[in-house]
């Protein structure tokens, strides 16, 4: 995240602590204009302001900067675990940094290594983020859910998960181009509900499903495939949240978790 988007987040988060949980969707949607980053950014450390843990007694600008300081890169061609080869940052989300990487074991076949980036001492709620995440993928098994092959650790002690690859386009983008036919909307969301029935048959809740969190593989065929991404903010269905935390986007939360008010304005 570059420095203008740190203070554009500073400033939008300083803002939305202000106000009730349906002034703040309203502000993101007035405020963010195109820039998903910083909107997730602002969303994620809304969502950390509520949770016990360092970060109540830290301030913005002090979390924000360990924030930006402890995220990790990992350089092309590093190889973890002896087998896995990385070959390219996919993108970065909340918690953690995700690669495309190569397992070498298995005659170079592509994964995706989720390494998490975003700890520093006495952090204790993004460690169970992605300890959620593995205990939530290692439940499920269903042709539409990424799902998980392999852990690990760096030889620092910090945990990376090692995801299957799927070629592809986020939902996110493929709406970029403009609506979806009914036909194509019907399939993405007959795969994605399937995808989630099999997540609640073993008591699991994906608790931030959004347009970037489901990939299409071989988009705009009739092959098209949706695969749900990112239980890092998953949780088990009778398990309590823990105090009075809100998990997930808020733009794409049901009202009843947020109190926020529709709008006919686009996510941005």
């Amino acid at each position: 995240m570059s420095p203008q988007q740190l203070a554009r987040v500073k400033r939008l988060l300083a803002l939305a602590l202000q106000k009730a949980s349906p002034e703040r969707v309203r502000l993101l949607d007035e405020e963010c204009g195109p820039d998903v980053e910083v909107r997730e950014e602002v969303e994620r450390l809304l969502t950390l302001s509520e949770s016990a843990g360092s970060f109540l007694g830290t301030s913005i600008p002090d979390h924000l900067a360990a924030s930006a300081n402890s995220a990790r890169e990992v350089p092309e061609g590093t190889r973890l675990s002896g087998r896995y080869m990385v070959e390219r940052t996919l993108g970065k989300g909340g918690f953690a940094t995700v690669y495309k990487a190569r397992d070498m074991n298995l005659a170079g076949k592509p994964v995706v290594i989720k390494i998490l980036d975003r700890v520093w001492p006495g952090d204790t709620a993004l460690r169970g983020a992605f300890d959620s995440e593995l205990e939530a993928l290692s439940r499920i098994a269903h042709p539409n859910v990424v799902g998980i092959s392999d852990l690990g650790r760096l030889e620092d002690g910090t945990p990376f998960l090692v995801l299957q690859f799927v070629e592809g386009i986020t939902l996110r983008e493929a709406l970029q181009g403009g609506p979806l036919s009914i036909e194509r909307v019907g399939s993405i969301l007959t795969q994605v509900g399937q995808a989630l029935a099999a997540a609640h048959r073993v008591a699991v809740l994906h608790l931030d499903l959004k347009p970037e969190n489901i990939i299409l593989a071989e988009p705009g065929t009739p092959a098209e495939r949706a695969s749900i991404i990112d239980f890092g903010t998953a949780r088990l269905k009778d398990t309590p949240a823990g105090g009075k935390a809100i998990t997930g986007s808020p733009r794409y939360m049901a009202p009843e978790r947020t109190g926020a008010q529709a709008t006919d304005k686009p996510p941005c």
